[in-house]
């Protein structure tokens, strides 16, 4: 009995390593994309995992909202705002890829 036991084990794994052993003849070949140009959105998710709280829209210092309890809509980040938070994220990621490069 432990013998077929034995001699069942040893048929299973010959027969399942030949099956999961790869031809190279037919392996896909794998070649590397030509590095895209990023899009502005891209860069500015890219950047918004960076810096966070800087890219998100300002809330208003408003004194009516004071008075009268309204509530006023956040202020976006003018062009000239995100241009700087945008290279502020530049040059944060530029230092950390220095620091990995001497490390």
């Amino acid at each position: 009995m432990r013998t077929l036991f034995l001699a069942l084990a040893l048929a299973g794994s010959l027969t399942a390593g030949q099956a999961l052993a790869q031809n190279q003849d037919l392996a896909p070949s794998i070649t590397p994309r030509a590095a895209q140009p990023e899009t502005a959105a891209q860069r500015h998710e890219r950047c918004k995992a960076v810096v966070a709280a800087g890219m998100e829209p300002r809330q208003r210092h408003d004194h009516l909202r004071d008075k009268t309890g309204a509530a006023t809509p956040p202020k976006p980040l003018s062009e000239a705002e995100m241009d700087r938070q945008h290279r502020e994220c530049e040059a944060l990621m530029a230092k950390a890829k220095a620091a990995d490069a001497e490390k």
